[in-house]
């Protein structure tokens, strides 16, 4: 007996918490990438049907910039940035949005001049340390990197240890380089 997984998506305010369900969503296309964010698409109708009345959708006007899309799937929950949205004329009209998982919060960090010996997860954990510092005065959502998480053959094989240097360039760029450099799939 074979079942497809249940499938929730929920509308949340950047902070997580939930404004609505959408179960109007539907065609949800969830792309998982190997060793870059992963991405999420879906159509709400315009208007929808309630007691027999047609009636536009509330959940377009509460779709805002910066809103995360909550997607779970059996026992596996994932959060996506709000990416992009387009309406389609017809004869269903809809809007589709596409979202990009919270790793791409990522790109908005800037690292500059950093230089580090170390391990995959030393390197790794000294980068995100050193963005965060500069923004003691404004904030930011720590990301982080827990050592249970690297393969212990990142930290403590012969190869483990190299020096990493960035000029500038995004933090999400670097994290991909630095996975490149040690040949590690994130």
């Amino acid at each position: 007996n074979l079942k497809l997984p249940k499938r929730s998506l929920f509308l949340c305010k950047p902070n997580k918490s939930i404004v609505a369900k959408i179960n109007e969503a539907y065609d949800i296309q969830y792309y998982t990438k190997l060793s870059t964010v992963n991405e999420l698409s879906f159509k709400i109708p315009t208007i929808i049907i309630k007691d027999d009345v047609p009636m536009d959708n509330p959940n377009i006007e509460r779709i805002k910039h910066r809103y995360i899309f909550k997607y779970v799937v059996g026992g596996v929950t994932e959060y996506f940035l709000f990416n992009e949205s387009s309406k389609a004329y017809g004869d269903d009209e809809y809007i589709e949005y596409r979202a990009l998982s919270l790793g791409v919060q990522l790109s908005d960090k800037n690292v500059r001049e950093f230089e580090h010996f170390g391990n995959l997860y030393e390197v790794a954990k000294a980068m995100l340390d050193s963005v965060y510092e500069e923004h003691t005065k404004a904030p930011i959502e720590r990301w982080q990197v827990l050592p249970q998480n690297v393969d212990s053959y990142f930290t403590s094989s012969d190869q483990a240890d190299r020096k990493y240097t960035v000029g500038s360039m995004s933090l999400l760029e670097a994290i991909y380089d630095i996975a490149e450099k040690w040949n590690a799939v994130i």
